[in-house]
This record gives structure tokens, sequence and C-alpha cells, in this order.
């Protein structure tokens, strides 16, 4: 009987070292070398589960290799870990490409189905293009004249929100950015029927950090697997069709009419295409995590990384007094100052560039795409068709050999090196452009940038002359990282900050508001 179990054991320990052998996918000699996971089959995914992208920077620093395939229930993805090889991903748009993602996006965000996910296929395939024509209309009004529209009503609605601390109050800091530059937002966008001004529709998205498993950001990630999702993703599921019904009815009774001219646009290119009112609600119900749910990670971490550090805010203070403020005395006892967005971008660098450091640093999404033919890289690397191919940001945007060997740490100074010498600054500009996925890499670039970077800049330098914001704690203590949300591209913190708001002795009797100037609303940003 000892004998038998001996063979047994055998069989097994044979059986667990060839299983790698037969659930590794065939590869051909020129493609990016394979890497097994410790568990065959599904280790990849639970150290995924587990750690989120950050396992993607753990991965990357072991094989130290630019580029390499990983297999995921026996299906192959390619991951990039060198910039040398964004260009050439970059002129093969048409075989790497994101397009195939719209459909797929429409269903496991939006929960669309059946006859109205066929519009988002292309019309050789028996669609009606929806998912391109949706994306040159966000490109078009965010990249184009309607921006500077947008960027002046949400700045608006930030003063508003700065405008109701003007007493001393504590608070948690994750949640007043929330509310405040969700609101503004959405109100820009939305127009005077924004359904988020409603609470119950913000809580939908986002409550407070004791309830957030309720809501439809946090429960994305699970709600996007699509399997037997009422279930699954009971809460966020809830959540998604509260937003999708109210904004079916917010299209149906023509509630949109005083809209911005992304949304009309975007309802018009749906409409004409044979989308129903159901379903163009629930696309508007994803468009929460676009419109919100990086901007608002983003604009914490911006404010927090500047305020935690007293020489940073300081020296932005410094130039945001000297460079964008303009100030005029309206009576023996009262001034207005007015801060000029315009200003801001043109001549305040060390602000952009803290904006932009934070992003480096904080960013964690991989930029996917799909190869639709067999195609070289750099004449090196062979991407056969129908293999995903992702980019993580968090391994690229912080590549010591572009970054320095500080590339782990916050140093804003580096986004200025550009201004020392144009010859010196443009080379390292054109590496660095390539190695900072933050925005995701072209042709597929985040077109509502300028919009969040307007928003975030202007919330920030108000912020800071208006008001000392001190931890209740009185240290500067870095909230936990919610490095598991897979679904959003700034990992989110996974806890609150209290902080006491203090107005500042130099902004009492002021009157306050910002200026945006016409075609005057894009920022030098680098972009992959």
């Amino acid at each position: 009987m000892d004998q038998f179990y001996i063979y047994i054991a055998a069989f097994l320990l044979a059986l667990l070292c060839l299983l790698p052998h037969f659930t590794s996918p065939a590869l051909e000699p020129e493609e990016p070398p394979l890497v097994l996971p410790k568990i065959p089959l599904i280790g990849h995914i639970i150290e995924i589960i587990r750690d989120g992208r950050q396992y993607y920077i753990k991965l990357c620093a072991k094989t130290q290799l630019p580029a390499f395939t990983i297999n995921m229930l026996h299906k192959k993805t390619y991951l990039i870990a060198s910039a040398s090889l964004v260009p050439s991903i970059q002129r093969s748009a048409k075989t790497i490409s994101f397009d195939p993602f719209a459909a797929e996006v429409a269903e496991r965000m939006a929960g669309i189905s059946g006859d109205g996910l066929k519009l988002y296929l292309d019309p050789e395939k028996g669609g009606a293009g929806m998912g391109e024509k949706l994306l040159r209309v966000m490109h078009s009004v965010l990249l184009g004249g309607d921006l500077e529209g947008l960027a002046s009503l949400a700045a608006r609605g930030i003063q508003t929100g700065l405008d109701d601390l003007r007493l001393s109050q504590s608070l948690d800091l994750l949640a007043w950015c929330r509310h405040t530059i969700g609101l503004a937002t959405t109100d820009a966008v939305y127009g005077p029927m924004n359904p988020y001004k409603k609470k119950e529709f913000e809580d939908a998205i986002h409550l407070s950090e004791r309830e957030r498993k309720r809501t439809y950001d946090s429960g994305l990630d699970t709600l996007s697997l699509n399997i037997f999702p009422a279930l699954v993703a009971r809460k966020a599921y809830k959540a998604r069709e509260k937003l999708s019904k109210r904004f079916s009815e917010y299209f149906e009774k023509e509630e949109y009419a005083h809209a911005s001219p992304l949304v009309q646009e975007r309802f018009k290119v749906q409409y004409e295409s044979g989308a129903t009112y159901e379903d163009i609600g629930k696309l508007e119900s994803s468009m929460a995590i676009a419109l919100l749910g990086n901007t608002v990670p983003s604009t914490f971490w911006v404010v927090f990384d500047i305020l935690s550090r007293p020489d940073l805010l300081h020296k932005i203070r410094e130039e945001v007094a000297q460079n964008a403020l303009q100030v005029s005395p309206t009576s023996d006892t009262k001034t207005t100052c007015i801060i000029n967005m315009n200003d801001i971008r043109d001549n305040c660098p060390l602000l952009l560039a803290a904006l932009q450091e934070t992003l480096r640093l904080r960013a964690s999404v991989a930029s996917i795409r799909l190869v639709t033919k067999d195609t070289k890289l750099n004449d090196t690397y062979l991407l056969k068709a129908n293999t995903l191919v992702q980019t993580p940001s968090n391994v690229l945007n912080r590549d010591p050999q572009i970054w320095g060997s500080d590339a782990h740490l916050y140093n804003p100074a580096r986004f200025l090196e550009t201004h020392i010498t144009p010859t010196v600054g443009e080379k390292k500009r054109d590496q660095k452009r390539y190695s900072f996925m933050s925005f995701g890499t072209s042709p597929w670039t985040c077109p509502g940038r300028h919009l969040v970077c307007a928003e975030v800049l202007a919330l920030v330098a108000m912020l800071i002359m208006r008001f000392d914001v001190v931890p209740v704690s009185g240290t500067w203590t870095s909230p936990r990282i919610n490095h598991r949300s897979l679904a959003l591209s700034i990992a989110p913190p996974a806890e609150g900050l209290m902080v006491n708001i203090i107005p500042r002795k130099e902004a009492e009797r002021v009157e306050w508001g910002f200026k945006v100037m016409e075609g005057k609303s894009k920022f030098g940003l680098l972009v992959g």
C-alpha cells in the first residue's frame, strides 16, 4: 500500500512539472520571451488580483526585458517594458489598435447588449461604426474651440466650492475634492439639469469611504467582468442601473438642451445611429468614470503632493502670486483677486511640473491594444495577431534610464529640465515623451487631458492662495493606496484624510475669481 502512494505522489509531481508545458501558449522564436507564473495557468491572474498593476512593476524588475509574454488562462498578452518600443507601436496603429475594444467597453462598463451593442461595430462587420464616431466627437469638443467654455464653467464651479470654505473647519480632504471637482465638472458638462446635483446620484458613483463598496466606481472591476453582474457585483450593478435610468430620462425629456456641446454631440451621434434612449442612458452612466473616475484621485494627489511639501508649497504660492494673480482694489476695505488661467499655463512652470510629476508617479493605467495583424516591433519582436498588448504606465513612468536614478521619488524639477537649454531640453523631452504613459499613447490619448488639468490647476491655485491646510494629526501622512483598482488610470486613495482648513490673513476681505481666455486652454503636457 505504501508503494501505491509513492506511485501516486510521483505521478502528481510529474504532472505538476509537465503542466506548464501543456498550459503555456506556443510561441514563435521572434515573439517576446515567455515568463511563466509561479502557479501554472492562473498564477499571473492571482498576482494581479492581489497586487493590481503593481505586479507589473515586480515582473518587469525581475525579467529586465524590453518586452515579454505572459499567459493568463491560456491567452497570450505581450507586456511592453521599454520606451524604445513605444514609437514602433505608434507607427503600427493600423495593426495594433484600441478600436476593437469600443464594443467591449460599451458591454462591460455600460451594460449594453443585443442590437444596441452591434451599433459599435464597424460597418463592414454589420454595425454603424458608432464607437469611432463617438471618439472623434470627444476629441473635436475637448481639444477644439469648446474647451474654453467647459474650462470656464468648471472654474466657476470650483470657485463656488472654495467660497463655501470661508470659515475655519475640519473636513475629509478626499471627500471635499470628490464633491467639489465632481460637481464643478458635471455642472459644466450637463448644464442646469445636471443629474449629479442630487446627492442620490452623486452617491451612486462614490459615497463615503465607509460605504465605498456600494458604489459604481469602486465596484467597476468586478462589474466589468460581466459574469452575472447582477449577482457578482450586485451593489455596483444597482448603482449603474440607477444612473442609467436617470440619464435615459435626461435625454428623453430633452433636459440636455442647455448642456455642453460634449453631451449634445454625443447624443446626436447615438440617436442618428439608431441607439435607443435606454442604451444612450446606459452609455452616459459609464461617462462617470471618464469624467470623475480619474479626475477625483488626480485632484486629491496633486493637492496632497504639494501641501505635504512646505518648500514646494511656498515656491508655488510665490509663482502664482507673481505671475498669475491680478490684484485690483475695489474699495478702501476690499480687493479683487483674479487668477488668470492663461498665466497659470504660460508663466507657472513649477505648478504645471508638480501636476505632471504627480501624474507620473500616481498613474497605474496599462495602455491596452489588440494586434489585428502580425506586426514586427523595431525589426526585433514579432507580435502575433489576436494577441493583447499592454504598456504599463507605472513601469515606463519610473524607468531610471529615462527619468534618472531618483525616478521613484517625487521631484517636479525633472519636468523643468526642458527650460535649461533648447537643444538639450528638447532631446530630453522627446525621450520622456515616449516614457510618459499617464494620458495613454498616441493616437489613442485621453481627449479630456487639458480640461482635467485646467480644473485641477484652478482648484490647487485658488486653494493655496486662500487657505492654509493642516492635517488634523499634525503630520502629513499619505493615505493607503488602492492598487487593486484596475479600472482607473490613477490609483485612488483607499481612505480619507482629515485636515483643518484655515483662511489666510492675506486672503481676508478679498473677492476671488478666475479668468479663462478663448483659445488659450491647452497646456504644454507630455503625451506618450
